[in-house]
């Protein structure tokens, strides 16, 4: 069993993409300045690790369901 949870993580973090944390900068930085300060969550995201990039897409994919959710359109 100990195999299969360690996999996951694996897996999670090989699907994410190089760019994960900068799509979620630029999305902040569009489409979200009113809520976040654009240049802080740039600082906060430079040279992301494996795990950061995870975080930054899963975070990214929660705002843009939350924008279509309320019919907010906005693409950076």
């Amino acid at each position: 069993m100990r195999r299969i949870f360690l996999a996951v993580p694996i897996l999670l973090t090989a699907c994410v993409s190089e760019a994960a944390c900068d799509d979620y900068v630029e999305y902040i930085c569009a489409c979200r300045a009113d809520e976040f300060d654009c240049n802080q969550v740039r600082l906060e995201n430079q040279d992301p690790d494996d795990e950061q990039l995870a975080d930054c897409q899963v975070e990214l994919n929660d705002l843009k369901a939350e924008d279509e959710a309320s019919d907010t359109v906005c693409e950076p």
